[in-house]
């Protein structure tokens, strides 16, 4: 039985170094200073879309909000849209300039 657990272990770990592997973006060409220009200029552009995708609503979140009223969790829950609608909306702004995503050699 521990060897069963072991292998399962053994194969999750190999899994997860798989996935977890770092990338960047890249375009033929592009020097160091331009990639991290435009990295940063398509992640602010992103954000300010993501925030209008997901407003907090009139006026931000309501005066003696509690972490039990409620608020704060649908607050958390627009923060992680509008997260994961920033990440789209930057990657698209990137390949829209030529890059793409590659990953990072390990050596």
């Amino acid at each position: 039985m521990q060897i069963g657990r072991a292998l399962a272990i053994a194969a999750l770990l190999a899994v997860a170094a798989c996935v977890s592997s770092e990338t960047k973006w890249d375009r033929p060409g592009a020097a160091p200073t331009t990639v991290a220009r435009d990295a940063s200029d398509c992640s602010a552009i992103a954000w300010t879309g993501a925030e209008g995708l997901h407003p907090y609503g009139l006026g931000g979140p309501s005066l003696g909000m509690t972490a039990d009223s409620g608020g704060m969790e649908r607050r958390q829950r627009i923060d992680n849209e509008r997260f994961a609608s920033a990440n789209r909306l930057t990657a698209l702004c990137m390949e829209n300039r030529g890059y793409r995503k590659v990953a990072v050699d390990a050596r």
